[in-house]
């Protein structure tokens, strides 16, 4: 609009009337819609409420480029760089050095919801950026009162289901407040020495970060108060919403004040994460990053090439070490192989080395906490540039340098194929995940098939027919229950037929 004509133009809204009747009303406030927007070709009141209007069609424009939505509807702008949120410069020098320089479209909408306060439900693929979308508003929140005097104890929580992750986490919050004072953490889990952690929090911690079991012990029996935490975490609450856990969480959560702002993260939700977010958290705002052309409770990002092998059981081995043999000669080359259980990854990890002379170490939770922790830095470091994980210890592991997955034992649910797929190819680089599947996991193959593997054109012959004659035992299914119903209906069709034979005999008798 040129100046000239902005001159004569109502500028806020509060100066605008109300509208009588019959008279167009603004889109936002709902005085009188004196004007149109020229972007929108909506009513609006005043030039506020234009520019409010054209903030809303950016907004909603970034939200369809990235594949965000916003339920319920949020005019909340997406920050396009850290240096347009309302953080420390501490915090953002800390940032520049770990080269966190460009939010990630997830970052970009979470980051400043979560920083006004907002409680959210975070639903996006593995790798786009989560962990760092939810622990900024945590640090900037917990900094931004750790030194007013009424406030003392824990201002921070993040809880995580497992241990490594919480190891992962706490990791990250470190390296992001490295060198701001008052900016203490603490790691609260089982599995390490409970009075090192409880030596810990009497020196006073601003941020905790623990596994459910873990917290609630320590606030039944030490005392831990979670009264003042003023912004919470409850990452990978698909797991933590399962019956394990449901009860330890939820009984932390309602220690917080009603103040507080809470984070719900997932890459997959359910219908039990659905239930428990309108339980401890009504209200909040959805944020979901959907991929392009994937549908959004099953999303593998496109930067990840999914690979599905027909493989019998007795052959998997064999399989897995022609694999091996053929990844790059490059020793930083990681690769994570995910089984069901203990006993196979160890075994496992022993055939590696003796048939490829390949370094591999394993990660289960049957080892002490220490050598879980001596083989995720022998992983990490690329001293063993194979780990082979049973599926709830790769869950949420923030492994940046993971190249390849190899998925050995398929697992009993999609969800848990999504998290352990998603693993590979971190950061937004490119990744492959190998996926082994026989008749045992054949029961799933019409939903993967119509889902995560429908855009895949080299799915082995055996995995199309499964799902082929899934869909026409289906049909068969169906035309059987609506022959029955036919079958049914014949007879009432003749009695009602019947009865009214008799009503309009009847009638004539009365006439």
């Amino acid at each position: 609009m040129p100046a000239a004509v902005e001159a004569g133009v109502v500028a806020t809204s509060v100066a605008q009337r109300w509208p009588v009747a019959d008279e167009p009303t603004c889109v936002l406030c709902g005085r009188y819609g004196a004007y149109i927007c020229d972007a929108t070709d909506e009513d609006v009141c005043s030039l506020e409420c234009r520019d409010a209007c054209c903030a809303r069609a950016e907004t909603n424009r970034f939200r369809a480029e990235f594949g965000l939505s916003v339920v319920p509807d949020n005019s909340t702008p997406l920050a396009t760089d850290f240096a347009s949120l309302d953080l420390a410069p501490e915090l953002l020098a800390n940032m520049t050095e770990l080269e966190l320089q460009q939010p990630t479209p997830i970052q970009m909408q979470v980051i400043p919801l979560a920083l006004d306060g907002t409680d959210i439900v975070v639903h996006a693929p593995t790798g786009t950026g989560k962990t760092v979308a939810f622990l900024l508003p945590l640090l900037a929140r917990t900094m931004a009162v750790r030194f007013d005097s009424e406030t003392t104890g824990i201002l921070g929580l993040v809880i995580a289901p497992v241990r490594e992750l919480c190891v992962q986490i706490e990791s990250q919050i470190k390296a992001l407040v490295h060198g701001i004072p008052k900016m203490r953490t603490a790691l609260l889990v089982g599995g390490m020495p409970l009075p090192s952690q409880l030596h810990r929090l009497s020196q006073g911690v601003q941020v905790a970060v623990g596994t459910p079991g873990r917290l609630l012990s320590i606030h039944t029996e030490h005392g831990l108060s979670l009264d003042h935490v003023v912004s919470c975490v409850v990452d990978e609450v698909d797991m933590l919403c399962e019956d394990e856990f449901r009860g330890a969480v939820t009984t932390l959560l309602s220690l917080l004040s009603a103040s507080r702002q809470l984070s719900l993260v997932t890459a997959t939700v359910t219908d039990r994460v659905h239930v428990f977010a309108s339980d401890v958290a009504a209200g909040a705002v959805v944020v979901t990053q959907t991929p392009p052309s994937t549908a959004a409770s099953q999303c593998i990002p496109s930067h990840i090439s999914q690979h599905v092998v027909y493989v019998g059981n007795e052959h998997k081995t064999t399989k897995l070490m022609e694999l091996l043999r053929n990844k790059p000669d490059d020793p930083l080359h990681a690769t994570m192989v995910f089984v069901a259980s203990q006993q196979g990854a160890d075994m496992l990890v022993k055939s590696i080395f003796t048939a490829c002379h390949l370094p591999a170490v394993s990660l289960h939770g049957g080892k002490t906490q220490a050598a879980r922790m001596q083989a995720m830095e022998s992983f990490v470091s690329g001293a063993a540039s194979i780990l082979v994980s049973t599926y709830v210890l790769g869950r949420g592991m923030d492994l940046l340098a993971v190249d390849d997955v190899v998925v050995f034992d398929f697992p009993p649910t999609i969800d848990e194929y999504i998290h352990i797929a998603g693993r590979a190819g971190r950061g937004g680089d490119p990744g492959r995940a190998t996926v082994f599947v026989n008749a045992d996991s054949s029961a799933l193959f019409p939903a993967l098939v119509a889902g995560v593997w429908r855009d895949l054109s080299d799915l082995p012959r055996q995995v199309k027919e499964a799902a082929l004659v899934h869909r026409r035992r289906e049909r068969v299914a169906v035309a059987a229950l609506g022959t029955r119903a036919n079958a049914v209906s014949e007879p009432k069709r003749k009695a009602m037929a019947s009865a009214s034979g008799r009503v309009s005999k009847a009638s004539k008798l009365y006439h």
